[in-house]
């Protein structure tokens, strides 16, 4: 298996990937239910996971111009990870083996609309493949390209030998630059998240999740959209009547701004707006 896990490191990196990582399915045995490989593939013993780091000006000048972020930063490079997982896959395929690519983004038919959660969770994969670790924004750190990488994953039956998890320096100091710069209160440090991935255990902050993608659709301020419609005032998650009335208020007072906007996401396969946690962040200091 060291020949064909060779190869398949090798074949990342020269579709365009940063860091190809393998765990076996021990180490997320604790991860959310919906997460379990083996719900996709009964015969899983293990996960892939690819990742590519997008340009730092993307991130640097985000204020100036959120497009860039949003085309390289997350509509493309969801585009190349789907690109690298298909031919892996193919190759792991040939040589006898079952995958079962996953979806760079969440899509629609498969998301959980209540929890806004995807069909696997890349970033605990990310960690259990020793990419890296979770910072305190719920964010997968690596110590290469700190947060500023988006990750995909493979279910295979393939018996890899995971890689030794990240076992350096701390590479999130709690900052907090993150929570600080959220527009819409979304991570609630007072409600902390522990998560065991393999022997080790991680604490974040809880997330909001809708009301995090209230804003990530460009709905609240300071998100790059310009619609500026402001979430509530006290701390905790946007019930859907709130969603909805705000939504409404953006559709009737930036019609035309929130329409350009919406079909725009639309025509390059969605993008998102917002993603502050990730710009802030510059851990670990080099």
């Amino acid at each position: 298996m060291e020949e064909l896990k060779s190869k398949v490191r090798k074949k990342g990196l020269d579709l365009g990937m940063d860091l190809v990582g393998f765990t076996d399915l021990s180490r997320l045995i604790n991860a959310p239910k919906r997460f379990q490989a083996t719900d996709y593939l009964p015969t899983a013993k293990s996960v892939i996971v690819v990742g590519c780091h997008f340009p730092e000006g993307s991130v640097e000048n985000w204020v100036k111009s959120p497009s860039s972020y949003q085309y390289y930063g997350y509509a493309l490079i969801n585009k190349e990870l789907g690109r690298a997982c298909l031919h892996i896959s193919k190759l792991v395929e040939k040589e006898g083996y079952r995958c079962f690519p996953i979806v760079p983004t969440g899509h629609s038919k498969d998301w959980d609309h209540k929890k806004q959660l995807g069909e696997f969770s890349h970033r605990h994969a990310a960690v259990a493949a020793g990419l890296g670790e979770f910072g305190y924004n719920r964010l997968v750190i690596t110590p290469q390209f700190g947060n500023r990488i988006r990750f995909c994953s493979i279910i295979t039956d393939a018996p890899f030998e995971p890689d030794p998890m990240y076992d350096g320096p701390a590479l999130c100091d709690r900052c907090k630059k993150c929570i600080k710069a959220c527009p819409g209160d979304c991570l609630d440090e007072s409600k902390l998240v522990e998560c065991q991935i393999g022997e080790r255990k991680y604490e974040y902050t809880t997330l909001y999740h809708f009301k995090c993608f209230y804003h990530l659709l460009g709905l609240g301020p300071k998100t790059g959209a310009g619609i500026d419609i402001k979430g509530p005032k006290k701390k905790g998650e946007l019930s859907q009547l709130g969603f909805l009335k705000r939504y409404i208020k953006a559709f009737i007072l930036r019609f035309q701004k929130y329409q350009y906007i919406s079909r725009q996401q639309n025509a390059v396969d969605w993008f998102e707006f917002c993603g502050r946690c990730l710009h802030v962040c510059n851990r670990p200091l080099k």
